[in-house]
């Protein structure tokens, strides 16, 4: 797999990528484009996406994503892989451990 940002020298949260499997181009489905129609690619767009969602999380009444609990379950799949670089072994994470498990709403 080959992933180039569409945009060269943009910052990687600031533009879209292309993506190919073996030479050929991957389509990503429309579902996974957060922000609202019209909003160009950058840091506008997922600033939107954000309150967007955040919007859609306050009239369902549940919590938005990400929040505190994704950004430290990312946080800690990140140690774990800089640990695992670092001493060459496996590094197991628990998908139910107290201090990641999401408080009920």
């Amino acid at each position: 797999m080959t992933i180039t940002p569409k945009h060269r020298g943009a910052y990687m949260h600031w533009t879209d990528w292309d993506l190919e499997l073996d030479g050929e181009p991957i389509t990503v489905p429309d579902r996974y484009y957060t922000a609202p129609p019209g909003i160009p690619v950058g840091p506008a767009a997922r600033i939107a996406a954000l309150y967007q969602e955040f919007a859609h999380a306050l009239e369902e009444k549940r919590r938005a994503r990400p929040d505190f609990f994704d950004a430290l379950r990312l946080h800690n799949l990140l140690a774990a892989t800089q640990r695992s670089a670092a001493t060459g072994t496996a590094e197991v994470l628990l998908s139910e451990d107290p201090v990641r498990t999401r408080p009920a709403s």
